[in-house]
Protein backbone atom coordinates (compact mmCIF):
# COMPACT_ATOMS: atom_id res chain seq x y z
CA UNK A 1 0.00 0.00 0.00
CA UNK A 2 1.40 3.52 -0.88
CA UNK A 3 1.87 5.49 2.54
CA UNK A 4 2.69 9.38 2.40
CA UNK A 5 5.56 8.74 5.44
CA UNK A 6 6.60 5.75 7.32
CA UNK A 7 8.22 6.03 10.69
CA UNK A 8 10.33 2.38 12.05
CA UNK A 9 11.27 3.04 16.06
CA UNK A 10 14.33 1.24 18.00
CA UNK A 11 15.10 0.21 21.13
CA UNK A 12 18.77 -1.12 21.84
CA UNK A 13 19.09 -1.13 18.25
CA UNK A 14 16.09 -4.10 17.94
CA UNK A 15 12.98 -2.86 15.45
CA UNK A 16 10.19 -2.12 18.18
CA UNK A 17 7.29 0.04 16.55
CA UNK A 18 6.50 0.68 13.04
CA UNK A 19 3.71 3.09 11.57
CA UNK A 20 2.80 4.86 8.57
CA UNK A 21 0.51 7.60 7.51
CA UNK A 22 -1.47 7.91 4.42
CA UNK A 23 -3.36 10.70 3.09
CA UNK A 24 -6.37 10.22 1.87
CA UNK A 25 -8.74 12.36 0.13
CA UNK A 26 -12.57 12.03 1.31
CA UNK A 27 -15.32 14.20 -0.70
CA UNK A 28 -12.43 16.80 -0.63
CA UNK A 29 -11.58 16.09 3.00
CA UNK A 30 -7.97 15.33 3.36
CA UNK A 31 -7.80 12.42 6.36
CA UNK A 32 -4.63 10.92 7.29
CA UNK A 33 -4.92 6.73 7.89
CA UNK A 34 -2.85 5.95 10.40
CA UNK A 35 -1.45 2.44 11.45
CA UNK A 36 0.76 1.46 14.24
CA UNK A 37 2.41 -1.75 15.46
CA UNK A 38 4.59 -3.07 17.92
CA UNK A 39 6.77 -5.79 17.26
CA UNK A 40 7.37 -7.86 20.56
CA UNK A 41 4.97 -7.41 23.86
CA UNK A 42 8.12 -6.56 26.09
CA UNK A 43 7.94 -2.85 24.14
CA UNK A 44 4.35 -2.01 25.22
CA UNK A 45 4.04 0.37 27.64
CA UNK A 46 6.83 2.16 26.82
CA UNK A 47 4.93 5.34 25.07
CA UNK A 48 5.43 4.64 21.52
CA UNK A 49 2.53 4.34 20.17
CA UNK A 50 1.58 7.86 21.72
CA UNK A 51 4.82 9.32 20.53
CA UNK A 52 4.50 8.36 16.93
CA UNK A 53 1.10 9.16 17.16
CA UNK A 54 1.50 12.76 18.57
CA UNK A 55 3.94 13.26 15.84
CA UNK A 56 1.66 11.97 13.04
CA UNK A 57 -0.98 14.07 14.90
CA UNK A 58 0.89 17.64 14.70
CA UNK A 59 2.21 16.66 11.23
CA UNK A 60 -1.19 16.51 9.54
CA UNK A 61 -2.11 19.53 11.74
CA UNK A 62 0.53 21.77 10.10
CA UNK A 63 -0.14 20.21 7.33
CA UNK A 64 -4.07 22.01 7.34
CA UNK A 65 -2.45 25.35 8.27
CA UNK A 66 -1.03 25.14 5.24
CA UNK A 67 -4.22 23.86 3.36
CA UNK A 68 -5.70 26.55 5.08
CA UNK A 69 -3.65 29.69 3.84
CA UNK A 70 -3.14 27.66 0.61
CA UNK A 71 -6.77 28.25 -0.53
CA UNK A 72 -6.87 32.41 0.54
CA UNK A 73 -6.68 34.31 -2.56
CA UNK A 74 -3.78 36.08 -3.24
CA UNK A 75 0.07 36.01 -2.88
CA UNK A 76 0.87 32.87 -0.72
CA UNK A 77 4.01 34.97 0.35
CA UNK A 78 1.94 37.55 1.59
CA UNK A 79 -1.01 35.02 2.91
CA UNK A 80 1.91 33.72 5.16
CA UNK A 81 2.54 37.30 6.43
CA UNK A 82 -0.98 37.87 6.74
CA UNK A 83 -1.75 35.15 8.99
CA UNK A 84 1.44 34.88 10.93
CA UNK A 85 -0.04 37.08 13.88
CA UNK A 86 -2.95 34.54 14.48
CA UNK A 87 -0.46 31.54 14.05
CA UNK A 88 1.69 33.44 16.90
CA UNK A 89 -1.66 33.96 19.08
CA UNK A 90 -2.62 29.85 18.44
CA UNK A 91 1.03 29.04 20.05
CA UNK A 92 0.03 31.18 23.19
CA UNK A 93 -3.26 29.82 23.30
CA UNK A 94 -2.04 26.23 23.27
CA UNK A 95 0.76 26.54 26.13
CA UNK A 96 -1.87 28.59 28.28
CA UNK A 97 -0.15 32.31 28.17
CA UNK A 98 -3.85 33.50 26.71
CA UNK A 99 -7.29 32.29 26.80
CA UNK A 100 -8.38 33.65 24.20
CA UNK A 101 -8.31 31.46 20.73
CA UNK A 102 -7.62 33.46 17.70
CA UNK A 103 -10.81 32.70 15.65
CA UNK A 104 -8.87 33.10 12.28
CA UNK A 105 -7.18 29.49 13.61
CA UNK A 106 -10.09 28.08 15.55
CA UNK A 107 -11.69 26.60 12.01
CA UNK A 108 -8.42 24.89 11.24
CA UNK A 109 -8.60 21.08 12.21
CA UNK A 110 -6.89 18.03 10.88
CA UNK A 111 -8.59 14.49 10.87
CA UNK A 112 -6.94 11.09 11.73
CA UNK A 113 -8.83 7.65 11.71
CA UNK A 114 -7.43 4.21 12.95
CA UNK A 115 -8.14 1.18 14.27
CA UNK A 116 -7.86 0.17 18.11
CA UNK A 117 -8.41 -3.20 19.30
CA UNK A 118 -7.36 -2.29 22.65
CA UNK A 119 -8.77 0.01 25.10
CA UNK A 120 -5.51 1.33 26.44
CA UNK A 121 -5.71 3.03 22.66
CA UNK A 122 -9.06 4.42 22.82
CA UNK A 123 -8.86 6.02 26.52
CA UNK A 124 -6.46 8.94 25.95
CA UNK A 125 -9.06 10.66 23.24
CA UNK A 126 -11.76 10.51 25.20
CA UNK A 127 -10.00 12.11 28.02
CA UNK A 128 -8.47 14.95 25.21
CA UNK A 129 -10.72 15.15 23.13
CA UNK A 130 -14.44 16.38 22.87
CA UNK A 131 -16.87 13.91 22.05
CA UNK A 132 -18.21 15.97 19.30
CA UNK A 133 -15.07 15.34 17.70
CA UNK A 134 -14.60 12.17 18.54
CA UNK A 135 -16.04 8.81 17.11
CA UNK A 136 -16.99 6.31 19.21
CA UNK A 137 -18.94 8.31 21.94
CA UNK A 138 -17.92 5.94 24.61
CA UNK A 139 -21.04 7.45 26.57
CA UNK A 140 -23.52 6.55 24.16
CA UNK A 141 -23.59 3.36 22.40
CA UNK A 142 -26.59 3.47 20.44
CA UNK A 143 -25.15 6.75 18.83
CA UNK A 144 -24.12 6.47 14.84
CA UNK A 145 -21.76 7.66 12.87
CA UNK A 146 -22.57 10.96 10.89
CA UNK A 147 -22.75 10.51 7.68
CA UNK A 148 -18.85 12.61 6.77
CA UNK A 149 -17.68 9.84 9.35
CA UNK A 150 -19.08 6.55 7.54
CA UNK A 151 -18.10 8.29 4.41
CA UNK A 152 -14.33 8.46 5.91
CA UNK A 153 -14.95 5.04 7.19
CA UNK A 154 -15.56 3.49 4.04
CA UNK A 155 -12.96 5.41 2.34
CA UNK A 156 -10.01 4.58 4.61
CA UNK A 157 -10.85 0.72 5.92
CA UNK A 158 -8.45 -2.04 4.60
CA UNK A 159 -10.37 -3.16 1.65
CA UNK A 160 -10.76 -7.07 2.52
CA UNK A 161 -12.54 -5.95 5.83
CA UNK A 162 -16.35 -6.16 6.53
CA UNK A 163 -17.32 -2.48 8.32
CA UNK A 164 -20.70 -2.21 10.14
CA UNK A 165 -22.15 0.97 9.19
CA UNK A 166 -23.92 1.68 12.90
CA UNK A 167 -20.63 1.67 15.00
CA UNK A 168 -17.85 1.29 12.58
CA UNK A 169 -16.64 -1.93 13.67
CA UNK A 170 -14.49 -3.55 11.27
CA UNK A 171 -14.63 -7.61 10.85
CA UNK A 172 -12.66 -10.32 8.68
CA UNK A 173 -8.96 -8.41 9.14
CA UNK A 174 -7.07 -10.69 10.37
CA UNK A 175 -6.62 -12.97 7.72
CA UNK A 176 -3.25 -15.34 8.05
CA UNK A 177 -2.56 -13.57 11.01
CA UNK A 178 -5.30 -15.16 13.56
CA UNK A 179 -2.44 -14.77 15.99
CA UNK A 180 -2.57 -11.26 16.65
CA UNK A 181 -6.42 -11.43 17.88
CA UNK A 182 -6.77 -10.25 21.14
CA UNK A 183 -8.67 -12.62 23.85
CA UNK A 184 -9.74 -12.07 26.91
CA UNK A 185 -7.92 -14.89 28.53
CA UNK A 186 -4.91 -14.61 26.83
CA UNK A 187 -5.20 -18.54 25.55
CA UNK A 188 -3.10 -20.40 22.72
CA UNK A 189 -0.22 -17.48 23.21
CA UNK A 190 -2.87 -14.90 22.14
CA UNK A 191 -2.47 -11.42 23.53
CA UNK A 192 -4.76 -10.41 26.69
CA UNK A 193 -6.87 -7.12 26.94
CA UNK A 194 -5.14 -3.92 28.08
CA UNK A 195 -7.88 -2.44 30.10
CA UNK A 196 -7.48 1.25 30.49
CA UNK A 197 -8.49 1.67 33.96
CA UNK A 198 -11.48 4.19 32.45
CA UNK A 199 -14.54 1.87 33.39
CA UNK A 200 -16.36 3.82 30.47
CA UNK A 201 -13.87 2.94 27.69
CA UNK A 202 -13.34 -0.59 29.01
CA UNK A 203 -16.90 -1.27 28.92
CA UNK A 204 -18.04 -0.28 25.78
CA UNK A 205 -14.73 -1.72 24.05
CA UNK A 206 -15.75 -5.13 25.74
CA UNK A 207 -19.40 -4.66 24.48
CA UNK A 208 -18.31 -3.93 20.90
CA UNK A 209 -15.07 -6.02 20.02
CA UNK A 210 -16.52 -9.30 22.25
CA UNK A 211 -12.94 -10.30 23.80
CA UNK A 212 -14.72 -13.82 24.67
CA UNK A 213 -13.14 -16.41 21.70
CA UNK A 214 -11.50 -14.99 18.72
CA UNK A 215 -13.81 -12.76 17.34
CA UNK A 216 -11.10 -10.23 15.61
CA UNK A 217 -12.88 -7.31 15.88
CA UNK A 218 -11.75 -3.76 15.23
CA UNK A 219 -12.91 -0.22 16.39
CA UNK A 220 -12.46 2.61 13.46
CA UNK A 221 -11.48 5.83 15.58
CA UNK A 222 -12.45 8.85 14.29
CA UNK A 223 -10.80 12.00 15.56
CA UNK A 224 -10.39 15.79 14.66
CA UNK A 225 -7.77 17.75 16.44
CA UNK A 226 -7.77 21.34 16.92
CA UNK A 227 -6.60 23.97 18.69
CA UNK A 228 -8.69 23.00 21.79
CA UNK A 229 -7.09 19.30 21.68
CA UNK A 230 -3.23 20.93 21.94
CA UNK A 231 -3.99 23.24 24.40
CA UNK A 232 -5.42 20.34 26.67
CA UNK A 233 -3.05 18.01 25.81
CA UNK A 234 0.00 20.66 26.53
CA UNK A 235 -1.38 21.15 30.02
CA UNK A 236 -1.61 17.29 30.60
CA UNK A 237 2.05 16.80 29.40
CA UNK A 238 2.96 19.64 31.28
CA UNK A 239 1.24 18.17 34.74
CA UNK A 240 2.71 14.87 34.01
CA UNK A 241 6.22 15.93 33.97
CA UNK A 242 5.39 17.88 37.05
CA UNK A 243 4.35 14.87 38.32
CA UNK A 244 7.58 13.04 37.80
CA UNK A 245 10.31 15.77 38.56
CA UNK A 246 8.54 15.92 42.20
Amino acid sequence: MDVTEAVFARVGGVPAAFASRKEVFVEGEKVNWIEIGITKKEFQGMGLQESIFFRFVWQSYLGAIKDYIARKEGNKFFNYIRVAPSLFLAMFYIVGITSSKPEEMASVASTLAFLAVQPVSLSPFKQHVRSEKLFPNVNNLDQEPSDRQLAIARAVKPHEARLDEKTLVISGDYGGIEHLIVDKKGCNGRQKVLNSGDSEVDTYMEKRLKYDGVAGLDQMVIVDFDLEFFRDYFGFIVQRWRGNSI
